[in-house]
């Protein structure tokens, strides 16, 4: 069973790396059938699938709270390849765009933000060859908006941010055989707050991402 260790720094993909490990193991032990893993940060971990999908699919939700591009990349095949899903569901790549910001405690300037955006979609692209080569389907998600994107200058090249990297992840998608879920358009729309801080959905938020996901995987005959 692969194991993808600990990151040996300050990596908060390390706080449920021995949970996922256990259940990991008790799957492949099993010989469990995993129909869709739900792969990304605080956004796909907080969301509580089995109140939105198909109680008859397996659904694994693999989200870790904080979790950056370059650490999903390196847990992908623990927690998604080696559970050979029907489709895998993720969403990533915000936490990278905070790394714009200066970091205090340790007394360092932020990034620049070609440099995250560069990193960002590396990471991906590795992410969606890897998942090729293993003829798993993967619905890529686009990053959901801000609401409140006018309120200073961060915020506004956060919005910057999702746009680039929705534009380059739909392109993505479109090249290598997979899914682009549109949930940035789909939220935008929507006039009743859809957050409960600008970044993570509410109850709201969850049901119309559950919405976009569903009648997008119908349109290519999967449902869940």
């Amino acid at each position: 069973m692969i194991k993808p260790g600990y990151f040996s720094e300050v990596a908060l993909a390390d706080n449920l790396r021995s949970d996922y490990d256990v259940k990991n193991e008790l799957i492949l032990k099993n010989s469990s059938k995993v129909d869709y893993v739900f792969f990304g940060d605080s956004i796909t971990q907080q969301w509580e699938l089995n109140a939105c999908f198909n109680r008859k699919n397996l659904i694994i939700n693999r989200g870790i709270a904080g979790d950056k591009t370059k650490y999903a990349l390196r847990r992908f095949e623990a927690d998604v390849l080696q559970l050979c899903p029907r489709c895998c569901v993720i969403l990533l790549g915000i936490n990278d765009f905070y790394e714009i910001m200066p970091n205090f405690f340790q007394q360092s300037k932020g990034r620049e933000y070609e440099s995250i955006m560069k990193e960002v979609t590396d990471n991906i692209l590795k992410i969606i060859t890897s998942a090729k080569e293993r003829n798993i389907l993967l619905a890529i998600c686009s990053l959901i908006p801000n609401p409140s994107f006018e309120v200073n200058e961060t915020e506004q090249t956060r919005r910057k941010f999702e746009l680039e990297l929705n534009r380059v992840l739909k392109t993505m998608a479109s090249e290598y055989g997979h899914i682009y879920v549109d949930y940035f358009n789909a939220l935008l729309k929507e006039e009743t707050p859809f957050t409960v801080d600008g970044t993570h959905p509410n109850y709201l938020g969850y049901n119309i991402m559950s919405k976009v996901l569903k009648e997008t995987l119908q349109k290519e005959g999967i449902e869940i």
